[in-house]
């Protein structure tokens, strides 16, 4: 007896059979395996062609893989994955985020099904304020979001410049002005 759990839904279909390697099994099962696919036995990851060795029961977990399309920066890119979460699958693939990024849906988002996923990266700010001047980073659209992600807060008559209500400068550059 195989009881096939489906990740993430926890499915668990049974079946009785003499089949002994994973893809052979699921095949049976009504799936068609991808080689991306992650197949465990008693929660140990196993090769979908490898024979398993068992006598009696056996819990074979099947978590098929999802496509993610992923827009960074202006250039597409897809990826096939059997993570159980965005970031994991991010990380897989060697996509590196920097805080300041942003990705929607969230990092945390739990994989059920192909999706799109939006990663705008930040840009590397220097911001001067108070007579020091340090480096910031952020992919805010407005010089306002930028600063109150780096940390920096306007009193009463401050401003910016550029504006607050503008688009982050080309070279990086704000300035508070402390009135």
């Amino acid at each position: 007896l195989v009881r096939v759990l489906l990740e993430p839904s926890g499915e668990i279909i049974e079946i009785e059979t003499a089949l002994l390697t994973p893809s052979e099994i699921l095949e049976l099962a009504g799936f068609t395996p991808g080689a991306v696919d992650r197949v465990k036995v008693e929660g140990i990851e196993v090769p979908l062609e490898v024979p398993l060795e068992f006598t009696g029961e056996v819990v074979l977990q099947y978590r098929p893989a999802v496509t993610l399309n992923l827009p960074v920066d202006g250039e597409e890119l897809t990826l096939t994955t059997a993570a159980a979460a965005l970031d994991s699958a991010l990380w897989e693939a060697g996509v590196i985020l920097r805080a300041g990024d942003r990705v929607s849906p969230p990092v945390d988002t739990k994989l059920t099904g192909d999706l799109d996923v939006e990663i705008k990266t930040g840009r590397v700010l220097t911001i001067t304020a108070d007579g020091e001047t340090f480096e910031g980073y952020s992919a805010a659209d407005t010089v306002g979001e930028a600063l109150a992600e780096n940390g920096v807060a306007l009193q009463d008559l401050d401003y910016s410049l550029p504006a607050l209500s503008d688009a982050l400068p080309e070279d990086g550059v704000i300035q508070l002005v402390r009135v």
